[in-house]
């Protein structure tokens, strides 16, 4: 957005649903309620807590709406439902198709630790989206109840029989996580300054280097993720510049002037930068 002569626009997303999530953000409370659970407890802190969605069509139509209407430059837009109901809502709505059960809320203290997201509730995560609306005309073409039948479809098609929570909803995992990974970039740092032959180290180096990066390759083909912030060396860096830089890539597109360039990620602009010329 700071780059003259390259006018943008910026869409900050909200938590996004519906098929092909990645995450299977109601697959949590769809196992309890496949397995005949009568009653999902949530603590009274996140019963009452409201988070910001978006069924995938709609914000598809967002981004549409950004990359083709002129009076989207240099605007910065969030997108999502107008109306978050409470998470106690939420996962009623996600019951409406098919559970008998209730959602009940209790004490936050008499909670069982592992249906605890260990998230400091008094503070939603709720975004005005009115702005989007009444500049670009945005407005959701499938409703909550539509999106979220969809959805659980899909899920159940999926039979998906176990589920990971993400990273940051468990503290000790985030906690361990950085705990251990400045101490393993501390052991690799000694290891190569102790071994005396650097030529031999940077070559396991570049080796393990390109295993992970097929290794990676092959796992996102099997079931897509997003791309790890610590892997970021793995494209920005000197020696992928010289045979695959931003240059390159962007002479294969047959960009033309007028052309209009959607950069889907929270990316460094790799590519959308340079793309604008000289």
């Amino acid at each position: 957005m700071g780059t003259a002569g390259l006018p943008g626009t910026v869409l900050r997303l909200p938590a996004v649903y519906g098929p092909g999530d990645y995450q299977h953000r109601l697959f949590e409370y769809l196992k309890r309620m496949g397995d005949g659970r009568p009653a999902i407890l949530l603590g009274e802190g996140m019963a009452s807590w409201r988070w910001t969605h978006g069924y995938v069509e709609d914000i598809v139509l967002a981004v549409v709406l950004a990359v083709t209407d002129e009076r989207a430059a240099g605007g910065v837009y969030k997108v999502g439902e107008p109306d978050p109901p409470s998470w106690a809502g939420w996962v009623s709505e996600i019951g409406d198709a098919g559970w008998d059960g209730e959602v009940v809320a209790v004490p936050d203290d008499r909670l069982p630790e592992h249906l605890d997201w260990g998230l400091a509730t008094r503070q939603h995560w709720v975004a005005d989206t009115s702005r989007i609306r009444w500049e670009l005309g945005f407005q959701e073409e499938i409703s909550r109840e539509e999106a979220l039948r969809r959805t659980v479809r899909w899920e159940r098609r999926t039979r998906r029989r176990t589920w990971t929570p993400p990273p940051w909803t468990t503290p000790s995992r985030m906690h361990a996580s950085r705990r251990y990974e400045p101490l393993s970039q501390r052991a690799a740092a000694v290891w190569l300054v102790r071994s005396g032959d650097m030529k031999r180290a940077l070559r396991y180096s570049l080796a393990a280097t390109v295993l992970s990066a097929a290794f990676g390759l092959l796992l996102q083909r099997r079931r897509p993720m997003m791309h790890p912030p610590r892997l970021t060396f793995l494209f920005e860096n000197p020696l992928v510049n010289r045979f695959v830089g931003p240059e390159r890539l962007i002479r294969r597109l047959d960009l033309a002037p007028g052309m209009r360039v959607l950069d889907a990620g929270c990316g460094p602009g790799r590519l959308t930068v340079p793309s604008r010329g000289p």
